[in-house]
């Protein structure tokens, strides 16, 4: 059985891009969490989110939902 998802552990390069991110955008409030999955799924070309969260639309990503 496959799994559903995959689980990326965020090394150095990412944790300091997604704190880049929140620089970037101080209005918008978005959370390490959030900002480090969108790096993540940027990088991976992922262009769909299963989340709730606007700040997921905001960064561009389609919810699915």
């Amino acid at each position: 059985m496959q799994p559903l998802f995959d689980i990326v552990w965020v090394d150095a390069a990412t944790h300091e891009s997604a704190l880049d991110l929140m620089l970037e955008r101080p209005r918008s409030r978005i959370s390490l969490g959030d900002a480090a999955s969108f790096v993540v799924m940027h990088a991976s070309g992922i262009e769909e989110a299963f989340a709730y969260d606007r700040h997921f639309r905001t960064a561009g990503f389609r919810l699915v939902g």
